[in-house]
């Protein structure tokens, strides 16, 4: 019997270039980049994330009844990075009222892009 017979080569080659493509189709799928959202109020930060800004802001951990000074809110997405300020009123509105937050997140997804 030999050992390096060409059906046994075209096997191998076979198996090798099956593994070599499943490799390739799980590195091309592109992961989406996460939005991560802190907000500074008055030194303390609070952070989320999530897969939309959306989803980032609704996931924040801070009450509006405790929002006091101006807050600056970073949002980072992959290697963009945009930075806003809030005064008391505008922070609190986007804490307690669902639409503005959508409306909000809507405009920072484009800044985004």
């Amino acid at each position: 019997m030999v050992l390096n017979s060409p059906r046994k080569t075209h096997i191998i080659v076979a198996k090798i270039a099956i593994k070599n493509l499943l490799n390739l189709t799980y590195m091309t799928e592109a992961k989406k980049p996460k939005i991560n959202i802190s907000i500074d109020t008055a030194g303390v930060i609070t952070k989320s994330s999530g897969e939309t800004v959306l989803e980032a802001l609704e996931n924040i951990d801070v009450d509006w009844k405790r929002v006091r000074y101006k807050n600056i809110m970073t949002i980072k997405k992959g290697r963009k990075t945009e930075e806003r300020i809030y005064n008391i009123v505008k922070m609190k509105r986007l804490l307690m009222n669902k639409q503005v937050r959508a409306t909000e997140a809507k405009y920072i997804e484009l800044l985004l892009k």
